[in-house]
């Protein structure tokens, strides 16, 4: 289907196109959409060429209407002569032996289950005629919901038929009452009535001899009274679909039956949109009303029914924030959203655009839908709601009257768009657009001239009335095309985000300055200006970096610093190249560069700024101190790190800026990652929260708690680190954190992998790599998704199924992977593969991921029989005897390292020392209230003959 349309979108005259298209839309079961495709393919050959469909066209419509059997795929016949098809003596032609079609997935039922069961409560109550009228939208689920009490009360013995009022004048009169008395003369047929129901179901019949009054009449009693004969046989439900499109044989017919089946068992539900009744059809409701008919009006799903939509129709996996996003911008209808997934899933499947591009489209279906609902308002009624679109979803009416001029044109407008359902009245003074495709169909529409042309009118009534709504400023004045009020705004509209600790907004806010900046009359500039100019820029550059850097996207801020690095080298400036240099140096939690290589081009650029740096510059000093402790964490200079680390802070504490201070400290704490040092780094912790605290940088507070959770779980003290994981979600809720909220998740990971539930864990991981790779973290590009998943496998006795993830890994060069993939290949069996990858034996950094590496190799030393490898590891695990294996990380926990330990000393011979390690472990096992490691030790400590873990 989307290449149908993007075939009939690029040659919009060429009929083929329209007829596969609306073919194609028919045999997925979508005959509204179908009909649809061909009036819009009639609307533009008509308005372009002044002609009619051709013939295939026409014929496809009546074809489609007559829902004709040879429109559905069959299987090609045998090579036989087909004998001539007999000539039908009715219109539409029906088949001499009906034919299934085969049966069409049906359409995901979800959060209607209330509107089902008021249905279903009334038909239960039916002892005598009742109606039900079902409002809402176009797409709103009003006829899935229908086919759902169609299927429940069918279930139940009752007889079922429905119709519906198609929107084409090509149809013959009555239509929907022609669909549904067919239904039931297939089922029961016509009886006595054959005769008298002649002219609703025969267009061949001889016209009658009466008036037409007379004739009406005992038509109608024919109806009422075949309808009355087969609900003394079952109950019946009859539905009647788009009374918005209704003729007046059926409003004649549905005003008639309540007199002439008011004892008969029969529950008559007629759906429609409200908005579009003329005043026959809303005299028969208002007729129908005196019944006391049941109502049900369907407005958008809840987030939760999204959700579950989405995912029943999507075949590409949706992120939650993707999801968010389609509930914002369909407003939970049904048909809105299904057709913006299909449109996702395309899109992915070519690999064409991200998530994020496609929802900023309206899908063609949907801008076919919005299109025809917009054009029923008067022509004046439909510039103002362009304007509005401009001002945004949300629009401020007095700011609309500004623009618009006219109040009196607004005041009718805005009723109009009321009673169509493209607008709300959220307030006072407010008003809102149903939902984000109502707003950018009518945005896109437009030209792009008249769009920049209004956000200068919204823009400068705004600066009039609310000049302190810079960020509106920004926004208007940036699509006007004003380059020099749109950087003057962005830039305080970014400051605004900053103080409010919104940083990602703020590098947005930054990127949108740069990007007007860039627009201005660059060409204007002498020889001597440009170098003013492109530090001008550069100094944009740099408040972006900062703000990507603190709402922790280090990806993006490394990646910008590299450009900023490219355009400063060669102005030779001194100060703005150490500037650039030191734009990373904030406070922090994860990584802060790439472990794969080290930036040495910064760390040139950084030693030579602090030797030629005035003797003044304390501040840009400390930065550069603090850059040179991120940029060496884990490198081949790890002492020149630590060093700087030092330097950095002692400065920053003579200068007595908090954000200094923190900034240093977060050097600190990248520095303090090696085998001993989890007294300092809960040191570094808790003077970075007081600092903190008292200076009211939010998000270094949830650094701080987030370094002292790891701390605390390092010493198997969970419950303290609970309490500092909540407090760090707490903060990263309030003020929007991306990363701390990831690395809360990542621990809640590790939580559930304590407590024995993997499924739950390996849950929680998945969720954490995708708010990660969100957030910008490096954390997400240095495998510590795949760590996680290999930690599951281990502690679930089946590392073997790891292999070929970590053989991948490895064969990129991933350092960490040796000794996890060498433990996989032997649980796996390929004892040789094993010995040949375990044969390079390289130092494990001493970094937060030693102890687990270590455990490992210690693992893999014992299923191999490398006495070698075991007495090395037994050395070195020895000073983590106390610890759970990998506890410190924050993200996984394998079990008390005294195990592993005890293990290793059964395997070189010493049992009495093995007997200690196990006593040790039943100890941490206790005080970290794990049962199966309390099991696992009480049973090591009660065997003198432990075989090992592996």
């Amino acid at each position: 289907m989307p290449d149908l349309e993007a075939l009939t979108t690029e040659h919009p005259l060429r009929e083929e196109g329209w007829r596969l298209l609306a073919l194609g839309l028919y045999r997925c079961g979508r005959q509204g959409d179908a009909l649809a495709a061909l009036r819009r393919a009639r609307n533009i050959l008509a308005d372009e060429l002044g002609i009619d469909p051709g013939p295939a066209l026409r014929k496809l419509e009546s074809d489609i209407l007559a829902q004709a059997p040879e429109l559905e795929l069959a299987p090609a016949p045998a090579r036989a002569p087909r004998p001539a098809a007999p000539v039908s003596d009715t219109w539409p032609p029906r088949p001499a032996t009906p034919i299934e079609p085969p049966p069409l997935e049906p359409e995901p039922f979800v959060g209607r289950d209330a509107e089902l069961t008021r249905l279903t409560t009334a038909a239960s109550r039916t002892g005598r005629f009742q109606v039900a009228i079902v409002a809402g939208v176009a797409g709103a689920g009003k006829t899935t919901l229908l086919r759902q009490l169609e299927s429940r009360l069918g279930a139940d013995g009752w007889t079922t038929a429905s119709g519906a009022c198609p929107d084409s004048s090509a149809t013959p009169p009555g239509w929907a009452w022609v669909e549904i008395l067919r239904t039931l003369i297939d089922m029961t047929g016509a009886g006595e009535y054959a005769q008298l129901l002649a002219p609703l179901l025969d267009d061949a019949a001889p016209d009658p001899d009466e008036d037409e009054a007379s004739g009406g009449f005992r038509l109608h009693r024919a109806v009422g009274g075949y309808l009355a004969g087969v609900a003394r046989r079952n109950p019946v439900l009859l539905t009647l679909e788009d009374l918005h499109w209704a003729d007046d044989q059926t409003l004649a017919l549905l005003r008639a039956l309540p007199s002439l089946l008011a004892t008969s068992r029969v529950l008559l539900v007629v759906t429609c949109r409200e908005s579009e009744l003329d005043d026959r059809q809303s005299d028969v409701l208002a007729a129908l009303a005196r019944l006391g008919p049941v109502r049900v009006g369907l407005s958008g799903l809840d987030p939760k029914a999204v959700a579950e939509l989405v995912k029943a129709t999507c075949v590409r996996e949706i992120d939650e924030d993707a999801v968010e996003s389609i509930v914002e911008r369909t407003g939970g209808n049904p048909f809105f959203v299904r057709e913006t997934v299909r449109l996702l899933d395309s899109e992915g499947a070519a690999d064409r655009a991200s998530a994020t591009e496609v929802l900023s489209q309206v899908p063609s279906g949907v801008r076919d839908v919005l299109r025809r609902r917009i054009s029923r308002l008067p022509a004046g009624a439909q510039q103002i709601l362009l304007q509005a679109a401009v001002i945004g979803r949300d629009v401020d009416l007095d700011v609309l009257v500004a623009v618009a001029v006219d109040e009196e044109s607004v005041i009718e407008a805005v009723e109009a768009a009321l009673l169509a359902g493209l607008v709300t009245e959220p307030g006072p003074g407010l008003l809102r657009f149903d939902h984000d495709l109502v707003r950018d169909t009518i945005y896109s529409d437009a030209s792009r001239l008249r769009r920049t042309r209004l956000h200068a009118a919204v823009a400068s009534v705004i600066e009039q009335r609310t000049p302190s709504d810079v960020a509106a400023l920004a926004h208007h004045y940036f699509l006007a095309d004003a380059a020099d009020k749109a950087v003057h705004y962005a830039g305080l509209a970014a400051e605004q985000a900053e103080r409010r600790f919104a940083h990602r907004e703020a590098a947005s806010l930054w990127e949108q300055a740069i990007a007007a900046f860039d627009r201005s009359r660059s060409d204007e500039q002498s020889g001597e200006q440009r170098p003013e100019r492109a530090k001008e820029r550069l100094r944009l550059m740099l408040r972006q970096i900062r703000a990507l850097a603190l709402c922790g996207d280090m990806h993006a801020a490394r990646l910008l610093r590299r450009q900023a690095m490219d355009a400063a080298l060669p102005l030779g400036d001194l100060e703005i190249t150490a500037k650039v240099a030191a734009s990373l140096a904030v406070p922090h939690k994860g990584m802060a560069r790439d472990f794969t290589r080290t930036a040495w081009e910064i760390v040139d650029v950084t030693e030579k700024a602090l030797m030629e740096l005035p003797a003044g510059e304390q501040r840009l000093r400390a930065s550069l101190l603090t850059t040179l402790a991120l940029e060496l964490e884990g490198s081949s200079s790890p002492e020149r790190g630590r060093q700087a680390s030092l330097e950095a802070l002692e400065l920053a504490r003579q200068s007595g800026d908090p954000a200094l201070i923190a900034a240093a400290l977060s050097g600190r704490l990248r520095q303090s990652y090696d085998i001993p040092a989890v007294d300092s780094r809960e040191s570094i912790g808790r003077e970075l929260l007081e600092v903190a605290q008292r200076s009211g940088q939010m998000a270094t507070q949830a650094l701080a708690h987030l370094v002292l959770l790891e701390c605390a779980a390092a010493r198997g003290e969970f419950t303290v680190a609970d309490e500092h994981a909540a407090a760090a979600d707490r903060l990263a809720k309030q003020y929007d954190l991306s990363a701390p909220a990831a690395v809360v998740v990542w621990y809640r990971g590790q939580r559930m992998m304590i407590a024995g539930d993997y499924e739950g864990a390996e849950r929680a991981y998945g969720e954490a790599a995708r708010m990660t790779a969100r957030a910008g973290m490096l954390e997400g590009r240095q495998d510590l998704p795949l760590i996680t998943r290999f930690c599951l496998h281990l502690v679930a006795g089946r590392a073997a199924d790891m292999v070929d993830p970590l053989a991948e890994a490895h064969m990129r060069g991933a350092k960490w992977t040796l000794d996890a993939y060498a433990l996989a290949l032997a649980s796996a069996g390929h004892q040789k593969d094993a010995r040949a990858v375990a044969a390079t034996r390289p130092p494990v950094r001493p970094d937060f991921l030693y102890e687990l590496a270590m455990t490992w190799r210690a693992l893999a030393g014992m299923l191999l029989d490398d006495r070698e490898r075991m007495v090395d590891c037994y050395d070195k695990l020895k000073p983590f005897a106390d610890r759970v294996a990998g506890a410190g990380t924050g993200v996984v926990a394998l079990w008390p390292v005294a195990l592993t330990l005890g293990d290793l000393a059964i395997r070189l011979g010493q049992p009495d020392a093995a007997r200690e390690h196990y006593e040790k472990a039943l100890e941490v096992a206790e005080r970290v209230g794990v049962p199966r490691w309390v099991e696992a030790a009480r049973q090591s400590v009660g065997s003198s003959l432990g075989n090992g873990r592996p």
